[in-house]
């Protein structure tokens, strides 16, 4: 590819981009002033000043608009694994770290966390959505994860390897639906009061810091999440010793 053509590239990707944060940032601000309930699609299209088809090339409903769930950021992440040389054997930890990477790169903009935080705790709707992205990330993650296995050696077979993946693949998605449902479940104490949004947070602020740091680096792991994930490690051991 040429200089002129790999320019032209660049251009369409960071014009992409934009349009995408534009999308994220008009369909939070909306639900701020508005509630939830009041914002429509065409509301957040209007304000970021593109078409109706246009947001559905970016988003598939308000809800991923308003917390920065794009099948595009999903794309660049996958894409970024699939370029990586693997430098170890295929595990679960590279795997944790993978999902936290694509559950992140929701964060579009991080001058709307602030923001984001307070409409998932008002809202608990919302936060259900963003547990459920789990499930639709699954699918996502099943060929990028086959595609580096298939390079590895010790597999009789094409079905071995696939039922090592999908093992490797449930035992992943279980420690972040677990996760996930502590650090979502965090909202209201026992007596009913509000909790600090430190606990929900921290390793999404630790993973900001990494990011200005280590601009498209690996992630480091979160204390917390390494924390978690041990725990939920240590509760399936117990169940199935």
């Amino acid at each position: 590819m040429d200089q002129g053509a790999t320019e032209e590239l660049g251009l369409r990707q960071r014009k992409k981009r934009e349009t995408l944060v534009a999308l994220h940032e008009a369909a939070l601000s909306l639900a701020m002033e508005r509630g939830l309930d009041g914002v429509t699609v065409q509301d957040i299209a209007t304000r970021a000043d593109v078409s109706p088809r246009t947001f559905f090339n970016y988003f598939e409903n308000k809800d991923d608009a308003v917390l920065g769930i794009s099948a595009l950021a999903t794309a660049e992440v996958l894409a970024s694994f699939a370029a990586q040389e693997p430098v170890k054997p295929l595990d679960l930890d590279t795997i944790v770290q993978l999902i936290w990477q694509l559950l992140v790169s929701s964060i579009l903009s991080e001058s709307t966390l602030e923001d984001r935080m307070a409409l998932l705790q008002a809202n608990p709707s919302l936060a259900r959505h963003s547990f459920d992205q789990l499930g639709r990330l699954e699918g996502r993650l099943i060929d990028a994860l086959d595609a580096r296995l298939a390079v590895e050696p010790g597999f009789a077979s094409a079905a071995e390897r696939r039922d090592h993946l999908m093992v490797l693949l449930s035992t992943s998605m279980g420690v972040w639906r677990y996760i996930l449902h502590k650090l979502l479940d965090m909202g209201v104490t026992e007596a009913g009061l509000p909790v600090d949004h430190d606990y929900f947070t921290q390793p999404i602020r630790a993973f900001i810091s990494a990011r200005q740091t280590e601009p498209g680096g690996w992630i480091p792991d979160s204390d917390l999440i390494r924390t978690l994930q041990s725990e939920y490690l240590s509760t399936l051991h117990t169940i199935l010793p």
